[in-house]
């Protein structure tokens, strides 16, 4: 095996620990323990209430990875059903993070949920401003409800829909809510018995959270939850924070959740060097031992300079 091939197989490997520290990140963002709060602390139709209330408040388990944003594919999942391909020649699966709907006032009313996990804001790195394609995922929602949620002309039973994305690694951390508002141009409404006061049927929210791990906690609730959820504390740090700074219990599926997101966070290393590699030479090391097939792993043999050869790779990548 030559020395590009060691190459490959430890950036596959290490690639496809990024993608699994990923998804349990939007695991773990869709905990109805945490998720509650993040709709109370986001959302004015839940403002008033209690975690727990919102979090019987949320229908089913909300769905992660799984419902498509792609135009024609959202609508075939029906929110709240199974997995569907994107079948649009040359493009790639593009999927909602996490999918939900809750009910607020008389229960009768509901609105549909998307909550995005973003690594990185910054337009520079993304090439687009992120309130854009918020924007998108939220009109992608209200087009979806077609032939699901309305049928025909009955466009007055359209439910509001509210994207939420917590934005990671920001300089400056802030909430700041995106809605549309009526704006009289000429004239006066109707006030007689077609009199209509037009609700917001699209909203969206960004919230940035810092990653610089200064240990500073935020005097806003929802930004100390996520910088403790997020940040780069050990588990037993992290349950413990979250436990006492915010009341989250230590159910079972909830800290099996956050383990996860720490080990894979230690593989990745996705809160390490500020300044530099991002990945050490242990962590690759222990990305080479953990390889499914033995025998890679025993024929890569990596010595000081390969590994200095697989960090340069990586952050070509």
């Amino acid at each position: 095996m030559n020395e590009n091939t060691h190459i490959a197989v430890a950036m596959d490997v290490i690639g496809d620990s990024n993608a699994q520290y990923d998804k349990s990140v939007k695991e773990l963002l869709a905990d109805k323990q945490i998720l509650s709060r993040i709709l109370k602390y986001t959302l004015r139709e839940f403002e008033a209430m209690e975690p727990d209330e919102i979090a019987a408040r949320i229908e089913g388990e909300p769905k992660v990875g799984t419902v498509p944003v792609d135009p024609g594919l959202t609508n075939t999942a029906k929110v709240s059903g199974g997995n569907t391909e994107d079948s649009v020649q040359g493009e790639g699966f593009i999927f909602f993070d996490v999918l939900t709907e809750a009910a607020y006032g008389d229960l009768l009313s509901t609105v549909i949920i998307d909550l995005e996990a973003q690594k990185d804001a910054r337009p520079s790195k993304l090439g687009y401003h992120v309130e854009n394609r918020a924007q998108f995922y939220a009109a992608r929602m209200i087009s979806s409800e077609k032939m699901t949620k309305f049928f025909k002309s009955d466009y007055d039973s359209i439910r509001p829909v509210k994207s939420i994305w917590i934005c990671m690694n920001c300089d400056k951390p802030s909430i700041v809510r995106y809605t549309m508002k009526p704006e009289k141009v000429y004239g006066n409404p109707s006030d007689g018995e077609d009199a209509y006061e037009p609700i917001s049927l699209m909203e969206y929210v960004i919230v940035s959270i810092r990653g610089d791990g200064s240990g500073e906690e935020s005097k806003n609730e929802l930004i100390s939850l996520l910088e403790d959820l997020l940040g780069a504390d050990d588990s037993a740090t992290k349950k413990n924070k979250l436990s006492t700074r915010h009341g989250i219990k230590m159910k079972v599926e909830t800290e099996g959740r956050i383990n996860k997101m720490c080990d894979l966070s230690m593989m990745v290393e996705e809160r390490g060097v500020k300044q530099g590699i991002g990945i050490s030479t242990k962590v690759i090391r222990r990305h080479i031992q953990g390889v499914a097939n033995s025998d890679i792993a025993s024929e890569m043999q990596i010595d000081e300079a390969s590994v200095d050869k697989i960090i340069d790779e990586f952050e070509k990548s």
